[in-house]
């Protein structure tokens, strides 16, 4: 599932909002049951805001950095918002 954000008056992807920073990401979005085995190929493990109550139970499952997306970035769908809290969860 796509997080489409609305920047400038167009709707821009979290991919299209690092390639506009010059940076190339790749998303991937998982059930929790398929996430599991791949936590640790990923660089930082953001989750939206609905499954916030197992933040506790994936963080034991690995050492990447890992937080809850903000429901007012999720919920209007702000993808650049959502880059720059992974950007800065990479420092």
């Amino acid at each position: 599932m796509p997080f489409w954000a609305q920047e400038k008056g167009g709707w821009v992807s979290r991919e299209d909002a690092a390639a506009l920073k010059g940076i190339y990401i790749h998303v991937e979005v998982k059930a929790l049951a398929e996430a599991q085995s791949v936590l640790n190929d990923w660089d930082v493990i953001l989750l939206g805001p609905q499954v916030k109550f197992m933040e506790r139970n994936i963080k034991s499952m690995t050492t990447k950095p890992l937080s809850v997306i903000p429901s007012n970035i999720y919920a209007l769908g702000k993808g650049s918002e959502a880059l720059d809290l992974a950007l800065k969860m990479l420092g």
